[in-house]
Order: structure tokens, then C-alpha cells, then sequence
């Protein structure tokens, strides 16, 4: 069953089997931190959290999700209509392992929430479209920063979030693909736990200078903490 939920000032759908989760609000935030991009590429768009974020965060004029599955693909559509987006979103049905009818080497910004689990540890799940979310049985992390690094102008950005043991798997890829590591973030419940997350922002030609940004938590204490309840205060307003 579809539901809208709030998004900053506009309302995204969302299924029980296409939604969303803290990751993509911290990767839109992450990634609309700086210059805004002209034209950015949100690749496994899902239901469209990421790209609905960079637009209300001011992290993008234009965006285009691409997303392989049709459900959720006219969740983003149905967003973007009711929204009053369509001359700043569009959204493309699309295998991000083939050419994609999108110009190469044009786009400003590219962002990525993929599928966290590598196939052989992917859990099975008669869902397909849950296992493709969140297991890398229809594309890989290689997959995406492959296709990043052929849509992304000499300069441009490639934001994405993972799980932290596969750091060195990623910071590897980017690399091989021209995409230069320059500000990497964890995320962590509370400062005595292991993170959960990292975001990471590679320049497609940048020079090999790394940034590491202050811990996120979304805990201080026994309370939220500040930037947590600014992050989502920007998600409600």
C-alpha cells in the first residue's frame, strides 16, 4: 500500500516494499553540503528520497533517478507531479550496468545509496525487489562507480554511502575508475559504538587530498543530538 510521507516542503511516496531510511537523508545532506550542481544523477534512486533531498537541500537545480525497478520508479514520478517538480525531476527506468540514454560526461554530481550486501552475502529473500535493495543481486558497488565515473564531467562529484568493512573495497573502485577520494564521514548511533555507515565524496581527475569530517551521531547522550534534530527538522519543515 502506497503512503505520502513529509519531505522538507514537499510529500514523497512510498510503498511497503520501496521506501527509505536515515541513510539517504544523511546522504542527500552529505552531498548538498558545498556548491549546488546544475545537473546531478541519483543511480538506485528507489523511491526517490535521495533525489527529493538534494532539490530541497539546494544540493541540485535538475536531478535525474534512475532506478531498474518500474514500482519504484512511479513512486518518484507520482512525487515529482504532485510536487509540481517536473521541469527540476525526472526519473528513468534503467540498468545502470548498460548505456544508459543519459549524456556521458556531463552530469556535476552523481549520488548513490546501493545495495549494501555483496551477493555471496546477501540474505535470500523471496521478495525480489526487497533482495535487490539491499543485496547486490541486480548491481554492484563496482557496477556504480563505474557508471558514476562515465556520466560525471572531469571534476564532478560522486556521493555515496556504504557499510564500513567495505571501505577499503570502495576507496579501491573509486580509484580504479578515476574518482578521487576527498571527504569521507561516519555516521554512528553514539560515540561508544562502531559506526554503521560512511559517506564518501570523490572528484572524477581531483588531486589525492582526503578530508575526514566529524563523527555524525544521532545520539548525544540521552537525547537526539543537535545536528540529528536539525537534519530532521529540515526533513519536516
Amino acid at each position: 500500500m502506497e503512503r505520502k510521507l513529509p519531505m522538507g516542503p514537499y510529500g514523497i511516496y512510498v510503498s511497503e516494499t520501496h521506501t527509505f531510511s536515515m541513510d539517504a537523508v544523511l546522504l542527500a545532506a552529505f552531498a548538498s553540503a558545498g556548491r549546488q550542481a546544475a545537473q546531478a544523477v541519483d543511480l538506485c534512486c528507489g523511491c526517490g528520497a535521495v533525489a527529493l533531498g538534494l532539490l530541497f537541500r539546494g544540493g541540485a537545480r535538475t536531478v535525474t533517478g534512475v532506478e531498474l525497478q518500474p514500482e519504484a520508479a512511479a513512486l518518484l514520478r507520482r512525487t515529482g507531479t504532485e510536487n509540481g517538480l517536473e521541469d527540476r525531476l525526472s526519473v528513468l527506468v534503467g540498468d545502470i550496468k548498460t548505456t544508459l540514454p543519459l549524456k556521458t560526461g556531463a552530469a556535476d554530481l552523481v549520488t548513490c545509496n546501493p545495495p549494501f550486501r555483496e551477493a555471496h552475502a546477501a540474505k535470500h529473500s523471496a521478495d525480489r525487489a526487497r533482495a535487490a535493495a539491499r543485496g547486490e543481486t541486480a548491481c554492484t558497488l563496482e557496477d556504480a562507480v563505474r557508471c558514476a565515473a562515465r556520466l560525471l564531467r572531469q571534476g564532478g562529484r560522486l556521493a555515496l554511502c556504504q557499510r564500513p568493512a567495505r571501505l577499503p573495497d570502495c576507496f579501491q573502485l573509486l580509484r580504479q575508475y578515476g574518482l578521487e577520494p576527498k571527504r569521507l564521514r561516519f555516521a554512528a548511533y553514539d560515540r561508544h559504538r562502531q559506526p554503521w555507515l560512511f559517506l564518501v565524496e570523490a572528484v572524477k581527475g581531483g588531486g589525492r587530498q582526503l578530508t575526514v569530517e566529524p563523527l555524525f551521531t544521532v545520539m548525544d547522550g540521552q537525547e537526539h543530538s543537535a545536528e540529528y534534530r536539525a537534519l530532521y527538522e529540515g526533513e519536516r519543515q
